[in-house]
């Protein structure tokens, strides 16, 4: 029940984000970004980790394929 609000929050952000950042390494992330604190709530996390990923991230993400591309079978 918890992950399918989690799973809700992610949707919804991902269809309400509207703007285009620019990709950041691991090197330009603060090691206080708040998608790191795990003893933040779960909305607020995939709120800051949606909100620093490109609308390319965003759509691999969703555009995921079973098994491995590497092994054909």
């Amino acid at each position: 029940m918890r992950r399918a609000r989690v799973l809700a929050s992610v949707f919804g952000l991902l269809a309400s984000s509207s703007t285009m950042l620019a990709a950041q390494t691991p090197a330009d992330v603060p090691p206080d970004a708040p998608y790191r604190n795990p003893r933040l709530p779960a909305a607020t996390r995939v709120r800051d980790l949606v909100g620093r990923m490109t609308l390319e991230e965003k759509f691999w993400q969703l555009f995921m394929l079973p098994g491995s591309l590497d092994d054909p079978a």
